[in-house]
């Protein structure tokens, strides 16, 4: 009986082997790396505190 829980190690090799891995893979990370990048850069602005206008 086999079931379809865990991909066997030759399974995972053959799937490295496919261009279309790495550019999944690339696409992910580039996704990443802009939501990350994105958070801080709104963390950032919103960090800051509050200041009162002196007018």
């Amino acid at each position: 009986m086999s079931g379809h829980g865990e991909p066997t190690p030759g399974r995972i090799s053959a799937l490295l082997r496919e261009p279309m891995t790495w550019v999944a893979l690339a696409a992910l990370i580039l996704i990443v790396a802009a939501t990350a990048g994105l958070a801080v850069e709104l963390y950032a602005s919103t960090s800051v505190p509050m200041t009162m206008n002196s007018r």
